[in-house]
């Protein structure tokens, strides 16, 4: 197959290779028409006839393309330039043109095993979950965030990029479910990737905190000798405390980490923002929305066998991506399930022994039933105990705290539900219940509570006659930014 073409689209100069993965090769790249510097990332010419690299690589160029945010690597233009085989096929070649972002990445700042300084921990978790929280709030999942894929630039600002495994939020459900395929890096990969279950924002959120873990002790959460290993790690251990590997860690940042690692969704953050702000409050030596350390190792933890974690292939056993394709779905990356003939063998014979106990239950009931004497006296039947039930109560103008307390006074279990946006509700507080207040329920029962994520849209202020230091002071009070400006 021929070479890279140098110029693509009748626009970009394609320079020195910068970097390459497993799809993908960068080159540094010059735009002739706006005259300056990009990074264009091109497929790798020998899978540009497999459909589904194809698939993947467009995904990635879909995804990036409908963000914009400092702390995302901008993508500026995407195509496909037609080249020539060496079986004389004119096959398309796409590449994405994208921000050229000086600096290195995260991982390189871990080489040596060190952890880095709190403070800079703290400030490079927190652009993380800026960026987690934009592209969650437009509707893309990551799937993939761990320390290479993270940028740091030489003033000190960070880059998220790599959004080849991003899934819309829409379609994560579907996807997950008819491949059952996992996709990630074994080290961060969050417990319902691991099972091929479905994924949410709250799986990034998970790999976040595996990235804030390592930047805390220099080591991640889980280590083995190989990806199915740290895979089943994720699934069924609880990590050690960062305070353990690194004793100057506060317990505030301590618990933070703790929750984020939480095997069970509900008991981790529900929402970027809401980790970004114990992190920050934690920083702060302010108080965290997180219980104690040690309140983890007394919960309840899922036991998988090694065969129910999916299987890893290829690469790096202690760092190599999940990534086998799966033929069901040829949009979609991952690994299928290890099937064990010993494991179903076992469970048949199992189900055989269950059916042969029953079947000599029942006929041992209906012998003494039907050899019973009549002048035996009748054993009395136990009462049944009878069931309390409670009210929900009303948890209107309540923020998490008071809802949490209002409804374990009334015997009840507080259940968080996924934030909605509501211009009325200020966030983090009330919105609506599952049951709704005034029900009546059995006492013990859990009440699924949304809160609110703050307004979805805000009033643009007038800024005709102001300058641009009033114009951006005004658009700063409503949490927007001045774009682009022409004199």
């Amino acid at each position: 197959m021929s070479d890279t073409p140098r110029v693509l689209g009748h626009r970009y100069e394609v320079g020195d290779l910068i970097g390459r993965g497993g799809m993908a090769q960068v080159h540094l790249g010059y735009d002739t028409r706006l005259s300056r510097t990009v990074a264009i990332k091109i497929l790798r010419t020998d899978l540009a006839q497999d459909p589904m690299f194809l698939a993947r690589f467009r995904r990635e160029a879909q995804s990036a393309a409908a963000l914009n945010h400092p702390s995302i690597v901008s993508v500026y233009d995407t195509g496909e330039e037609q080249i020539v085989s060496t079986m004389g096929k004119e096959i398309p070649l796409p590449y994405i043109v994208m921000e050229y972002v000086k600096g290195r990445t995260v991982a390189s700042l871990l080489t040596d095993g060190d952890p880095v300084p709190i403070s800079e921990a703290v400030q490079i978790i927190v652009g993380v979950l800026s960026a987690l929280e934009y592209s969650h709030h437009e509707g893309i999942i990551h799937r993939d965030i761990k320390p290479g894929n993270v940028m740091l630039t030489p003033d000190g600002k960070v880059k998220v990029m790599d959004f080849g495994i991003a899934r819309a939020i829409a379609d994560s459900a579907a996807t997950m479910t008819q491949t059952n395929s996992v996709v990630g890096t074994a080290q961060y990969l969050s417990p319902e990737q691991a099972r091929g279950e479905v994924v949410d924002a709250r799986s990034d959120l998970y790999s976040a905190g595996c990235l804030f873990y390592e930047l805390l002790t220099g080591k991640p959460p889980f280590t083995g000798d190989s990806a199915v290993s740290v895979a089943y790690q994720h699934v069924s251990e609880t990590p050690r405390p960062a305070s353990l590997i690194a004793p100057d860690i506060p317990d505030s940042i301590d618990r933070v980490v703790m929750k984020s690692l939480a095997k069970g969704r509900d008991n981790r953050y529900q929402s970027a923002a809401e980790f970004r702000e114990d992190v920050l409050s934690a920083a702060r030596g302010e108080g965290v929305d997180a219980p104690s350390v040690t309140s983890w190792n007394m919960r309840p933890i899922p036991v998988l066998a090694p065969t129910q974690v999916a299987t890893a292939v290829e690469g790096n056993p202690t760092t190599g991506t999940m990534a086998a394709l799966s033929e069901q779905d040829p949009e979609d990356t991952g690994v299928q399930p290890a099937v064990d003939e010993k494991s179903k063998k076992r469970d048949k014979i199992m189900i055989w022994a269950g059916v042969i106990i029953l079947i000599l239950a029942i006929a041992g009931i209906v012998y003494a039933i039907t050899t019973s004497g009549d002048d035996d006296e009748p054993t009395p039947t136990p009462t049944a105990t009878a069931v309390q039930m409670v009210d929900v109560p009303s948890l209107d103008g309540l923020d998490r705290n008071g809802i949490q307390s209002a409804l374990e006074d009334a015997g009840l279990v507080y259940k968080a539900g996924i934030p909605q946006p509501d211009d009325n509700v200020e966030q983090g507080y009330f919105i609506s219940s599952t049951p709704t207040p005034g029900t009546s329920v059995e006492r013990g029962s859990e009440v699924e509570v949304i809160l609110s994520s703050g307004p979805d849209s805000v009033q643009v202020p007038d800024i005709v006659g102001k300058t641009t230091s009033e114009a951006s002071s005004l658009l700063a009070d409503q949490g927007l930014r001045i774009g682009s400006s022409e004199t």
